[in-house]
């Protein structure tokens, strides 16, 4: 029985099986499972990656080339937990919550441009400072980074324009009037 539960258990593990999956299928604890694999030589997949990325930090490397599902191979970064992260995969992170970030904003703000009513595309409308002075950062820029309230925040001293009433704007080709917080709000 047993050497019929290893040649099953190498399958399973060649095939990508977790230890939960392992234990579950031999009905047996996680822990009896890794003991098991342990015995016969053998580790999942996520038990390599992390042998390999402690086996990186004990030697002090800031670097480590692995496979990353999403991008294949990549030097992958030490973060501040200490965990071995793909660069790309963060960058998409960013860029997905930045996204979000603004959705929220721009349907908070009435979703169209103030002058025209543009509302076609989220990524032509943006946020247009009504007084220069009041402006703490720039929601365009670095401003979408921050939790969520400090650009509801910045964003409650903005009107929302489109790409083009935005540049006619700065450009002094018109105006918005300054609402009131009322307005805004």
């Amino acid at each position: 029985m047993f050497e019929l539960d290893e040649a099953w258990i190498r399958q399973r593990v060649a095939a990508g099986a977790s230890v939960g999956e392992l234990a579950r299928d031999l009905g047996i604890d996680a822990t009896a499972a890794r003991q098991r694999l342990e015995g016969l030589g053998l580790q999942t997949a996520r038990q390599r990656v992390l042998a390999e990325g402690r086996a990186a930090r004990a030697t002090g490397a800031r670097t480590l080339t692995r496979a990353c599902p999403a991008h294949g191979d990549v030097v992958h970064r030490i973060d501040a937990r200490g965990s071995y992260r793909c660069p790309l995969c963060n960058a998409d992170r960013v860029i997905r919550r930045r996204r979000s970030v603004k959705e929220i904003l721009v349907k908070e703000a009435g979703g169209a441009c103030a002058l025209c009513g543009y509302d076609r595309c989220v990524r032509a409308l943006s946020f247009h400072h009504l007084d220069p002075t009041d402006k703490a950062f720039g929601l365009a820029v670095a401003g979408v980074a921050r939790s969520l309230e400090r650009a509801r925040a910045e964003a409650s001293k903005c009107v929302l324009l489109c790409a083009n009433c935005h540049m006619e704007v700065e450009a002094g080709l018109r105006s918005v009037a300054l609402h009131s917080e009322a307005d805004r709000g």
